[in-house]
């Protein structure tokens, strides 16, 4: 999978949303939710769009 994140002007989180889903809805909220935790954080320097592949590793037990 992977998020689209766009960053405001002064580096902070400003949106997320899904470039290219896992396939699994709750993989893809996870995903979501993980980076929603920074929303308002100043995250780079500079503000933009990043292109971030997500990658899940499923463990048993």
């Amino acid at each position: 999978m992977e998020l689209e994140v766009r960053l405001d002007p002064a580096g902070r989180l400003a949106t997320v949303r899904i470039a290219r889903t896992s396939g699994h809805g709750i993989l893809d909220r996870e995903a979501l939710r993980a980076l929603a935790a920074l929303r308002g954080r100043r995250v780079a320097a500079a503000g933009g769009t990043l292109r971030l592949p997500v990658i899940f590793r499923l463990v048993t037990g």
